[in-house]
């Protein structure tokens, strides 16, 4: 993971993944998945990795909408519901389902 300070001294952990130009999505706490329906049609005939899209199945409705929209649209990628989690997902849950999809 790499991070970044901002001019505020706040500092921002992020992933950097893949070549070509940087894509950067910063989403809003009060967005749906139709916010961002034609921004993942948009981006996926270029996103050429290996994407898993999650989502917690305690989480709100518009968070699974999001996830679904976005593996829809990105061609190969794989949906994951989290059964009981929320959008804080317990690592000891994440943890299995990120090994085996990067033992893919």
């Amino acid at each position: 993971m790499n991070q970044v300070i901002s001019k505020d001294g706040t500092a921002i952990a992020f992933d950097r993944s893949g070549k070509g130009p940087a894509v950067i999505l910063v989403t809003g706490a009060l967005t749906t998945g139709a916010d961002w329906a034609l921004l993942a049609a948009c981006l996926a005939p270029h996103v050429l990795v290996p994407t898993l899209v999650m989502s917690g199945g305690a989480s709100y409705p518009f968070m699974y909408e999001t996830a679904r929209a976005l593996s829809q649209a990105i061609p190969h990628a794989q949906l994951r519901t989290l059964e009981g989690q929320t959008h804080d997902v317990a690592p000891e849950v994440l943890a299995p389902v990120l090994v085996e999809f990067f033992k893919g």
